[in-house]
Parts: C-alpha cells; sequence; structure tokens
C-alpha cells in the first residue's frame, strides 16, 4: 500500500519535552504536537477509518494479530448473507468511522442489518467521505466483525508510538474495576504493538477499546487523532488518565515539567473543570469511587 510505504520513512521522536504552565488536555496536546511527538497527518486521519486500519494490520501481521476478523460488506458481495454466515459465527455491523461511545449505528443483530440492507442496499454501499475526517480511506462505510466477549469486559487502553500508557486503563462503562485485569489487558496490547514494526506508530497516539473473551483480549477499536492536532480519546480530559501520560513521557522521553501548573498533571489535578464540563459530576463521582474500590482491594 502506497501510505505504508511513506509511513515507512518515519522514525519514533527523539526530541526533548518541556511542559510549563500546562495544566488542561487542551494545553498538554499542544505541547505533545509542538514537540512532534504526536504528527497529524494523513496516516493517522486513514487510520481513523477502522476497515482500513485493519486491513493494515492483516498486511502487516497476516498470522499475530489480535484483532477479530473484519471484512467491508463490498467485500462479501454479491452474496451477502450466504458470504457473511459462512465466514462469521456471530458477527456485527458498524460505521468504518466513528468515536462516538453510544452504539449508533452498529447492528449487533445480523438478521436485523440483512432486512435493512435488503430495503436500502445503497445506504450501507455508498462511498462516502470520512465524517471524521473529511478523506476517503477504505471506500466502505460499514465493516463487519466477530463479536468477541461481552460489554461488561471491555476496556479503553491507549499508547505513545510503540508503548502502552500503563495506568490510564479503565473500564469502557464504568463496571468494576480490577487491577490485575486492567494490568492483564495491557499486556496483551503491548505484545501486539511489541510485533509491529517502529516505523508503523513511529509518532502515532492511538486509543484502543479491548474486548476480553474466554481465549483472551481482542481489540475491538481504535482511535486516532483523525489527522488533526486533537484527542485521540474522549478519556484525556480524565486528570488520571493525563496523569498516566505525564509520568509515560517522564519516564520514556525524559520530559520536564517546570511549573506548578505543569505538575498538576504528574498529580492528576490537571483539566479537573474539563473532565466534570465533559462527563457530568454524576460520571466523576463513579470514576473516583471505583478508582478509591480499587485503591482499598490493593491492601
Amino acid at each position: 500500500m502506497k501510505l505504508l510505504e511513506q509511513q515507512k520513512q518515519k522514525t519514533p521522536f527523539s526530541g526533548t519535552l518541556e511542559f510549563a504552565g500546562v495544566d488542561t488536555r487542551n494545553a498538554f496536546l499542544k505541547v505533545v504536537y509542538a514537540a512532534g511527538l504526536v504528527e497529524a497527518s494523513e496516516f493517522s486521519a486513514h487510520c481513523a477509518d477502522k476497515l482500513l486500519f485493519a486491513r493494515f494490520i492483516e498486511s502487516i501481521l497476516p498470522n499475530g494479530s489480535i484483532h477479530p476478523k473484519t471484512r467491508g460488506v463490498k467485500e462479501l458481495l454479491p452474496n451477502l448473507a450466504e458470504n457473511i454466515h459462512r465466514e462469521f459465527r456471530d458477527p456485527l455491523v458498524k460505521p468504518v468511522a466513528s468515536m462516538g461511545s453510544d452504539g449508533k449505528g452498529i447492528y449487533f443483530s445480523i438478521d436485523d442489518f440483512l432486512q435493512k440492507y435488503s430495503a436500502d442496499p445503497e445506504f450501507f454501499l455508498v462511498e462516502e467521505i470520512s465524517p471524521l475526517t473529511g478523506i476517503l480511506s477504505s471506500g466502505e462505510k460499514f465493516l463487519i466483525q466477530e463479536k468477541v466477549g461481552q460489554r461488561e469486559g471491555e476496556y479503553r487502553l491507549h499508547s505513545l508510538e510503540g508503548r502502552v500508557v500503563r495506568g490510564a486503563t479503565f473500564t469502557r462503562w464504568d463496571h468494576d474495576w480490577n487491577e490485575e485485569k486492567f494490568s492483564a489487558a495491557e499486556n496483551a496490547l503491548q505484545q501486539f504493538l511489541d510485533q509491529l514494526p517502529s516505523w508503523f506508530t513511529a509518532r502515532q497516539a492511538w486509543s484502543f477499546d479491548l474486548m476480553e473473551s474466554d481465549s483472551g483480549f481482542w481489540i475491538v477499536e481504535v482511535n486516532t487523532n483523525r489527522g488533526r492536532q486533537k484527542h485521540w480519546s474522549g478519556d484525556l480530559v480524565n486528570p488520571d488518565t493525563l496523569r498516566a501520560y505525564a509520568e509515560h513521557v517522564q519516564k520514556f522521553y525524559g520530559a520536564k515539567f517546570l511549573s506548578a501548573g505543569a505538575q498538576k498533571l504528574l498529580n492528576g489535578e490537571a483539566s479537573a473543570e474539563q473532565y466534570v464540563e465533559k462527563f457530568g459530576e454524576e460520571a466523576v463521582r463513579r470514576h473516583e469511587l471505583l478508582r478509591k474500590g480499587m485503591k482499598l482491594k490493593k491492601k
């Protein structure tokens, strides 16, 4: 793929990071983009297309991915129903371009999808410019993916270049927290990232949704910055997540925190007002209670 050939020219970040007066998510993002640690590029834009990302992974790791089987709707034509039932055990259908967490646009019942498809195939087959990036990537509007695990076992994780940002992992839907589970999910993702060439992850910041099943952890979603100097995860506004990133860039990139404001990143106090504004006081309190409960379990 031409895009992968272009990405092969990229090397991991080797500059310096200094944080001064940084006490919000947006200020943190400004520093990492200005320094070049994270880039807003054509590659990160195309990787926001979930089907294209899956194809990239298949081309690099044909036998070593923890990404479930994923196909575009058009790939299974002309005998769509027959091919779906032949290739998938229990699939779902979802948009290739989405960052929403409300489940809108996802068909969890393949029979429901096929009924809707039969009534209006053009809706599913139209070649659509991505609403996330404004560009055309995979050329598909929907993908079909094998279901793995249950909603209660879904985790949000983060990566920077080829490393997991440890400590920034929480359950996707604020179910009971278990630090051992968080660590196991991080280890599974790190094993996956370790198989990728350094040029593939260079200057890239991604968030992953991992689902736990009886056979282990599976990557069901990848989010990028959509080729823009913006966030790659809604959880970046969470002070705990920002603290994990601050500790990560201090450990692996020698980042310096040069002001009281910047220290808020390391103390888990940054972006607190933004956090409440985005998620609401009830969600913030639930997060804090889960965190407190997890700490009590450790004692």
